[in-house]
């Protein structure tokens, strides 16, 4: 399965509220859309160093990004994933 955050996260790429400046952002989308890949969240990143969710910022603006995301949905492979719990939110205390 494609798994897509069910929505975006309150520091998404695609927000006046991340985490990088405009041009750090415009880079980073540039760069997954010049190799075919999705902007992964950060927050399901957060919680397990091998997620590859798909940010649903990206997901809204760039759904034909990837080969990946264009069979997904032609096959109905997309599942929307909620956010993990919290429990990793304050590991570094």
């Amino acid at each position: 399965m494609f798994q897509i955050a069910r929505s975006r996260c309150d520091e998404c790429l695609f927000s006046k509220n991340r985490i990088v400046d405009e041009a750090r952002a415009a880079q980073i989308v540039e760069d997954c859309l010049e190799t075919e890949r999705h902007f992964v969240c950060h927050k399901f990143t957060i919680a397990d160093e091998d997620s590859s969710v798909c940010c649903k910022g990206f997901w809204d603006k760039f759904p034909d990004a990837s080969a990946a995301m264009q069979v997904a949905q032609r096959l109905g492979f997309c599942e929307y994933v909620d956010f993990p719990a919290e429990k990793n939110k304050n590991r570094l205390e």
